[in-house]
């Protein structure tokens, strides 16, 4: 997921989170996206047993502008991806600290205090980085410091507080405010169980129904616990993918205790379509048609889900997509690099 940054940058979470709990709706979404013609020219190409499932996704979102931003190219070439290793910096589920501790309030805010810490807390610790601070609505400063590119990954190039980036883990309460906005018009309580809305293909082990999308949301669903279960594995492993996802679900629910895990919230871009749309494409992907691959049935769903947010998010005026259109993007380094590419 990627936020365009303008000359005046918008305060993600903050923004879209008081926009999409805002007042309004967008149940007309579905009846719109089937206004338009369902497969654009773009895709044409596509085998006839890919593009008529597109075109049936077409009939609940608009095709058009998720063709806009390149979503719909990524189709094509959709492949299953290796899971990453546990020295990955993208594999996020190793346990967080958690220290509990509450900050005691002072007096007076000091910006400039604020912002000397937390570049003295970043200082010799990253390659690049950068920041924009708002205060009562508007920005208040900004900067860029350090590299966005360093070699191997030429061009060398600095960073700016104005240069598109991928925003990571910044899309799970961006996912929050979007799935608690679906909820209240679905009226489905944030407690209630998630079952109704798990694939209808999946094994689903005791308990896992009645895991909750609070549970999701605050780490506390016991998946992660239950694929480290399944898999032996002791945390560092990326789990978002639709099959690591599945293997959670199966199990018999055991600890439920906080455990951060990408899964948490990668499986909302499988429930949202059937909780939006009644999109449930599980059976085609155990069993995909000719010349469709599981890759490109969960890359299909993705493309349900993307197409429910996209329109939420264009309340809060802050363009998202998921391809970057920046052609040299910026690179996450570990520290220091080693010489190693980002």
């Amino acid at each position: 997921m990627r936020i365009s940054h303008s000359r005046r940058p918008v305060r993600v979470t903050a923004a879209v989170a008081a926009v999409l709990l805002g007042a309004g709706g967008i149940a007309a979404v579905g009846a719109a996206a089937q206004a338009r013609p369902a497969v654009p020219a773009s895709v044409a190409g596509l085998s006839p047993e890919l593009q008529r499932l597109l075109d049936q996704v077409g009939r609940h979102v608009s095709l058009r502008e998720l063709e806009a931003d390149g979503t719909l190219a990524g189709l094509q070439r959709a492949t299953r991806e290796a899971d990453p290793s546990s020295l990955d910096l993208t594999a996020e589920e190793a346990d967080r600290p958690r220290s509990g501790k509450v900050a005691t309030p002072g007096a007076t805010f000091d910006m400039a205090w604020f912002e000397r810490n937390l570049r003295a807390a970043l200082t010799n610790r990253t390659v690049g980085y950068a920041y924009s601070i708002g205060k009562d609505g508007q920005l208040d400063r900004q900067a860029g410091v350090g590299s966005a590119r360093v070699a191997p990954d030429n061009p060398v190039t600095a960073q700016s507080a104005t240069k598109a980036m991928t925003i990571a883990s910044v899309s799970k309460p961006v996912t929050t405010a979007a799935v608690l906005r679906l909820l209240e018009q679905k009226d489905i309580s944030v407690d209630s169980g998630i079952g109704p809305w798990l694939p209808s293909a999946w094994k689903r082990g005791a308990g896992v129904d009645k895991i909750t999308f609070r549970q999701l949301m605050t780490h506390t669903s016991g998946l992660l616990q239950n694929y480290q279960t399944a898999t032996n594995t002791t945390g560092g492993k990326s789990t978002g993918s639709w099959d690591n996802i599945r293997i959670a679900i199966g199990q018999d629910l055991g600890s439920k205790s906080f455990k951060y895990a990408n899964m948490n919230f990668s499986i909302f871009r499988i429930m949202v379509p059937k909780i939006a749309y009644g999109v449930d494409l599980s059976p085609q992907y155990d069993a995909p048609p000719a010349d469709v691959t599981p890759a490109q049935i969960d890359y299909l769903t993705g493309i349900v889900f993307q197409g429910y947010l996209k329109p939420v998010l264009a309340l809060a005026k802050a363009p998202v997509g998921c391809a970057n259109a920046d052609a040299n993007p910026t690179k996450l380094y570990a520290y220091p690099t080693g010489g190693q590419a980002g």
